[in-house]
């Protein structure tokens, strides 16, 4: 049995976009990292599944992460088994909960009967902190942030990305693994999606990553609409 902490040492690439594009990332991007990120809620993971075995790499060589849908939380082994059916694989390395909110089948209705919180005010920091105190593993989603926050325009970034000889990607990259969290970046192009992972050489200084950890607008959180409790759980 693969153990987590070979998740640690791996980054990958998130796929969430068009069916044209599905089957042509994961042979893409096998040719730079050994992890895929897909999802039910996706709609392409036979897509995915077809990519990953055209790229010639054995499956056992690669980590496959999937995602439980959010109205599928009382439908778990159902749901495993759809996802696997879809990527024709006999087992996937990471199944997530892709939304810790559970919604009706028609995704209009969280359901009652489970325990929320309001994590709307809780910071990234904080939940990540979190997460590390009960030895949980924590993976960097919208790393280079939003349409509307767009943290590689930054210009603090930029300066230390020019000081660096390298992208601002690429900084925040290992700015993240060396916080020891895996990354999730997306691409539709060969050459950025090799660029991303082209970081051998890149060491951060103490004072950069301060740097970093001080940018205004990369502490943020993201929540789909109308879902404004999540689910945690507290085993204290």
């Amino acid at each position: 049995m693969r153990n987590l902490l070979e998740l640690e040492a791996l980054a990958y690439l998130r796929v969430n976009t068009s069916l044209a594009y599905s089957e042509h990332y994961p042979r893409e991007a096998l040719s730079a990292v050994r992890h895929i990120d897909t999802a039910f809620a996706y709609q392409n993971e036979t897509e995915v599944g077809v990519g990953i075995k055209a790229s010639g790499v054995p499956r056992g060589q690669v980590w496959l992460t999937t995602k439980l849908d959010n109205s599928w939380h009382k439908r778990v082994a159902e749901g495993i088994d759809a996802s696997l059916e879809n990527l024709g694989t006999d087992y996937v390395d990471l199944y997530l909960i892709h939304w810790p909110c559970r919604t009706n089948p028609n995704m209009k209705e969280v359901y009652s009967d489970w325990d929320y919180v309001d994590t709307t005010s809780v910071s990234s920091p904080k939940l990540v902190a979190y997460n590390t105190s009960k030895g949980i593993h924590s993976t960097a989603y919208s790393y280079l942030g939003s349409t509307t926050s767009p943290l590689h325009k930054d210009a603090t970034l930029l300066e230390l990305a020019e000081k660096k000889g390298r992208s601002p990607q690429q900084v925040m990259f290992v700015w993240n693994i060396t916080k020891g969290r895996s990354v999730i970046p997306k691409s539709v192009t060969a050459d950025r999606i090799q660029a991303n992972y082209e970081i051998d050489g890149l060491e951060l200084t103490e004072e950069d990553i301060k740097v970093i950890d001080s940018m205004q607008g990369r502490d943020g959180s993201f929540l789909p609409q109308n879902y404004e409790k999540v689910f945690y759980h507290d085993d204290e």
